[in-house]
């Protein structure tokens, strides 16, 4: 575009930069590949990162962005209250076996 700038060089522009935002647009089918599964925290540090990286290049608002952060922060949550439990139940079973066993008269050896 060299030269004098008329209104069909205008509109030449506007179609390129039309263009340029089309082929930023974020799909389900792009977020779904880009992202994959949430189930552990490396896949949620994987999330933020990509949101993180969507947000900086403008393909996602702050307002989305925010949404997903918050949306991960959430599953982080949930995700170590399932781990607590676990814990918790393991040491429940264990302590209850420490106190049977501690109930149970012990035979004595004869010597």
């Amino acid at each position: 575009m060299t030269g004098k700038f008329t209104s069909e060089t205008a509109r030449e522009a506007g179609r390129k930069g039309g263009k340029a935002k089309v082929a930023k647009k974020l799909s389900l089918a792009r977020i779904q590949d880009d992202l994959g599964p949430l189930e552990n925290l490396e896949d949620a540090q994987r999330w933020l990162m990509k949101v993180g990286q969507w947000a900086a290049s403008g393909m996602l608002s702050g307002a989305t962005a925010h949404a997903c952060v918050r949306a991960v922060e959430v599953w982080i949550k949930s995700h170590e209250s399932r781990l607590t439990r676990d814990v918790v139940d393991k040491l429940r079973a264990r302590l209850e076996e420490l106190e049977e066993a501690m109930q149970t008269p012990r035979l004595r050896a004869k010597g």
